[in-house]
């Protein structure tokens, strides 16, 4: 009895756990934020909401019990806010991360595509363009009449990198030109060099449109060629395994070193409510002298970080013979 109730107990923390983990990744990006950091993240933030409003109650009120209960209540109040903004931001940036993920499914799986099955997959879009008509297949290109014009279709699988050629573009231009089209279109998973571009506003025989990655995953999208729900969460917890997981994380934003400034500036806030406010005056100093010291610790930590850093341009040259010489 006990050991199934443990096992559902269990069952039930992993499952809380991987949904924490989700989350994290949709609001934070790979890596996963260390639980523990969080917990206390939360811990001290109602902490130091609870000291500030007790205290200002106190001040106002003079009553132990009120201000306590005042306190509690603006510290519960605080929470929620926080939780409702985290809801809402979760699924603004679920949704972007969703869609990010299908762009990255697709192009993954374009690009691993030999030359045929590159063009099959053209010619399925091509099928859904708005008013495309029956496809003609050319050499090195497609014909279809788009809107009634007769149009040319070019395109190039950019497995490796390589871009398009304004070599290639010519080509097409010419091949289509020949075959009296009147508009060109051409496709391509990579991207476009500035001479080709160039190239391309240099054409006046017919009205020619460049379509990069970001415009073939955009037609995809829209033509209904993305994948499902299911293999989306396969891509998604590819990314997830792909990111580490940051447990250092807390403490680093911590001792950030452009946070010196901003203890030094607590520090002097609380230093003069201690002068002007007489009642509590103890409180104050007490804060002051904390956000001074987290001000002198964050910046030492950052002179320790920088000198610990490696090596130096004189090093490289040293160790390089000084073969590595920076161009004028």
């Amino acid at each position: 009895m006990l050991k199934h109730l443990f096992r559902r107990i269990g069952n039930k923390a992993e499952e809380m756990y991987e949904r924490y983990r989700l989350n994290s990744f949709y609001l934070n990006g790979n890596a996963t934020p260390s639980l523990a950091g969080k917990v206390l993240n939360i811990i001290f933030f109602n902490l130091m909401a609870f000291i500030f409003s007790y205290l200002w109650f106190m001040h106002r009120t003079g009553r132990l019990q009120a201000s306590l209960l005042l306190a509690a209540l603006l510290s519960l109040l605080l929470d929620l806010a926080w939780w409702l903004y985290k809801r809402r931001l979760l699924k603004q940036k679920r949704q972007e991360k969703r869609e990010q993920a299908a762009r990255e499914y697709v192009y993954a799986k374009l690009i691993r595509l030999g030359p045929e099955e590159f063009k099959w997959e053209i010619l399925k879009l091509v099928l859904r363009l708005p008013g495309a008509g029956s496809i003609k297949a050319r050499l090195g290109f497609m014909e279809t009449r788009v809107n009634g014009r007769r149009t040319a279709i070019g395109y190039f699988n950019d497995r490796f990198g390589d871009g398009v050629s304004a070599r290639m573009l010519a080509s097409f231009i010419q091949k289509a030109i020949k075959t009296g089209c009147n508009d060109a279109i051409f496709l391509t998973s990579g991207e476009y060099s500035e001479e080709c571009r160039e190239y391309a506003a240099s054409v006046k025989n017919l009205k020619l449109y460049l379509l990069g990655k970001e415009d073939l995953l955009d037609m995809m999208e829209q033509a209904g060629m993305f994948p499902d729900d299911s293999a989306i969460d396969i891509q998604i917890d590819r990314m997830m395994k792909a990111g580490r997981r940051d447990y250092s994380r807390l403490r680093k934003e911590i001792l950030a070193p452009r946070r010196a400034v901003s203890y030094l500036r607590y520090a002097l806030f609380f230093m003069l409510a201690a002068m002007v406010v007489g009642a509590y005056r103890t409180y104050y100093l007490i804060f002051a002298a904390v956000f001074a010291l987290m001000a002198l610790f964050t910046r030492l930590y950052g002179l320790r970080q920088e000198s610990s850093r490696g090596g130096s341009p004189e090093a490289l040259s040293e160790l390089t013979g000084g073969s590595l010489v920076k161009e004028s």
